[in-house]
């Protein structure tokens, strides 16, 4: 099971044999337990643009489109894949939730020492069988509850809106 960023044929807009490309890439992930990642960034951003409210969460439609953009997904069950050099205990310590199926994802970023404040850079959601394995809407909440981890600069559980509300807000699974 891994996440791919394109598998070489159309995803978005008009597929040449006249199927519904989003459809087929649900199906297709859906059926060998994995998340196309610049397909899900797509739900999510047609969810920000349709949904104002969800966008709201995050600091409003630009800040989810910067998010988005920056957003790298890791899929931890995937053979070979190593522990990224450079994570502080703290964050070894949920990736590895995830990896074990405790968590179904986990994100690190970096901040700003003087603002307090993400960095603008990129970082990693970490996702694991349980996020894989999960209907597309449950997989919406939880990407946009570790997005609110990045959008609001904290670690804090209790900081976050819990994943029934993110699900009530945005339409999506709790």
């Amino acid at each position: 099971m891994f996440i791919m960023d394109a598998l070489g044929y159309p995803r978005a807009g008009d597929d040449p044999a006249g199927n519904n490309s989003d459809y087929l890439a649900a199906e297709e992930g859906a059926y060998n337990k994995r998340v196309e990642a610049a397909w899900l960034k797509k739900q999510l951003g047609d969810l920000f643009e349709k949904n104002r409210e969800c966008a709201d969460l995050l600091g409003g439609k630009d800040r989810a489109s910067l998010l988005l953009s920056k957003m790298r997904l890791q899929d931890v069950t995937e053979p070979g894949w190593k522990m990224p050099a450079g994570l502080t205990d703290r964050q070894r310590a949920a990736v590895n939730r995830v990896r074990i199926n405790w968590k179904w994802a986990a994100v690190t970023f970096t901040f700003d020492l003087k603002s307090g404040q993400w960095d603008k850079t990129p970082f990693n959601v970490y996702v694991g069988q349980a996020f894989l394995e999960a209907p597309l809407p449950a997989q919406l909440t939880v990407a946009i509850h570790e997005l609110l981890h990045v959008a609001l600069n904290t670690g804090k559980e209790s900081d976050i809106p819990s994943n029934e509300e993110i699900g009530r807000i945005c339409g999506t699974a709790q």
